[in-house]
């Protein structure tokens, strides 16, 4: 080789060298050359996170990689910021496919798919269901069944052991029925007591008033009809510190003019009036929760009371401002817990911000909603739609912001009902079945259908991963793993 061609050699190499040398190194701090956009980007990635494993990803149509079954994660690393198509496949189970952002040195993160089956058969319960109600203990369930044309019976179904034993029938609250001209009773309403021993049956005869019977399940099912004929009740609940006592809130016509009060019954049916700690208010609604007892009056406050001696007595102010009061509309309290506390008016939702102590309005027409397991996010239905209210910062990807509303999904239809699955997942229902959808508003939204079922009503025991739920006077499980 002659000593030209060796210098053109070593240059040429030296020429390859200048060129690849910096590629490499920018390939290796994860630089890329945007070909589209004509300039040099720095890459991102792809974090996902899928249960059950096993599951195929795609990315932008083609296969990437399987997660195996002991890690459930995957990284998809070095890739240009862009939009990119994820579709998670796994057989037997639903498809989940979403268009996630990539940015230059960040990773996208989508930690929460979870993939449902695409059948779940229901196992059938019980035939000839017109109601169902949970107990407090959240594991019985009082089933009406409709026995003959002319009777029906209660029954109380243990959903961990799967036992069920009769409880009362309608001949036996016609027999002890103070008026022996009512021949029907339709259930209307049962409140149990927070040991679900304890049940008040509200009941409408033919003439479409109401009756309040008292059932004692530790007494064998003991029954008495409580003597309250001559008021309206308002609202009816048992003490929640002492269950041997119930409260009533009733309203009574005396010379022409309406008036209403607090009462209770003691353990042996007496009535006894029950004083507020400060007079001249008119109650707009109670509601007990725990040990305490929260009521909103026409002032437009929410005072937390505790029952002492026949009498409630303060305990705290919920909201040192106080809500303009419309007489002419219908007002609700709902506790979760003493630092979530919500009031309807009419349709329209307020919470209470724990915080400067005053209502933030939610939304107007409010059909039903529901607070997340970590009490940090609102599931609230409006119109069909679905949306999602944030009562804290969500630093997690979807990030949210405090008080940011967004609307998740539009379900096609009427909402019936509407529950949290998990953390990350609602449960709905509508006409078309039972739904679970995820809370990641990124893109599309994944819902999985659970059972094409119209439902009547669905019960959700994320203990035993069971849907009870009705359809068409059935009552059926499914398990939901």
């Amino acid at each position: 080789m002659t000593k030209k061609q060796k210098s053109l050699l070593f240059f040429t190499l030296l020429l390859v060298f200048s060129i690849v040398a910096p590629t490499v190194i920018f390939y290796s701090q994860g630089y890329r050359f945007d070909w589209q956009n004509k300039k040099l980007t720095k890459t991102g990635g792809i974090f996902l996170k899928i249960k059950p494993s096993g599951a195929a990803v795609y990315l932008n149509h083609i296969l990437y990689k399987k997660t195996n079954l002991i890690f459930d994660s995957l990284l998809i690393d070095n890739l240009p910021p862009k939009k990119y198509h994820i579709l998670i496949r796994k057989d037997d189970y639903q498809d989940w496919e979403k268009e996630l952002s990539v940015s230059e040195m960040l990773v996208t993160e989508a930690k929460n798919i979870r993939l449902f089956a695409k059948h779940y058969p229901p196992k059938l319960i019980a035939q000839q269901v017109d109601k169902v109600f949970i107990a407090p203990n959240k594991k019985d369930f009082i089933v009406e069944r409709q026995e003959n044309e002319n009777n029906w019976s209660l029954w109380l179904f243990d959903s961990f052991s799967r036992q069920e034993k009769k409880l009362i029938s309608l001949s036996d609250l016609l027999l002890t029925s103070s008026d022996k001209r009512i021949k029907n009773f339709q259930l209307k309403e049962i409140i149990s007591s927070k040991d679900s021993q304890k049940m008040i049956i509200v009941l409408e005869d033919n003439h479409q008033s109401l009756h309040y019977f008292l059932l004692d399940i530790n007494y064998n099912n003991r029954f008495v009809e409580l003597p309250l004929d001559n008021c309206e009740v308002i609202k009816i609940f048992f003490n929640p510190q002492n269950e041997s006592q119930i409260i009533v809130w009733t309203k009574r016509t005396v010379k022409g003019k309406s008036k209403e009060g607090l009462m209770f019954f003691d353990q042996n049916f007496k009535t006894h009036p029950i004083n507020l700690f400060i007079s001249d208010i008119k109650l707009l609604d109670i509601a007990p929760f725990n040990n305490s007892i929260y009521i909103l009056t026409n002032n437009g406050i929410i005072y937390k009371t505790s029952f002492v001696d026949s009498s409630l007595v303060l305990n705290s102010v919920l909201n040192l401002q106080p809500k303009n009061i419309n007489p002419q509309k219908r007002y609700r309290i709902f506790i979760f817990d003493p630092q979530n506390v919500f009031l309807t008016e009419d349709n329209t939702l307020y919470y209470l911000d724990p915080k400067n102590y005053k209502f933030r309005l939610v939304m107007k027409q409010v059909d039903k909603f529901s607070l997340s397991p970590n009490n940090d996010i609102l599931a609230f239905s409006s119109q069909n739609n679905i949306f999602l209210f944030y009562l804290k910062d969500y630093p997690s990807q979807p990030k949210a912001f405090r008080w940011e509303r967004i609307r998740l999904l539009n379900s096609g239809s009427e909402i019936f009902q509407l529950d949290w699955f998990d953390p990350f997942h609602i449960i709905y229902s509508n006409e078309s079945g039972i739904y679970i959808a995820e809370i990641d508003f990124r893109d599309n939204v994944n819902k999985a259908i659970i059972t094409s079922l119209s439902p009547e009503e669905f019960f959700w025991q994320k203990n035993q991963n069971d849907l009870f739920f009705i359809s068409r006077n059935n009552f059926f499980k499914i398990n939901i793993k």
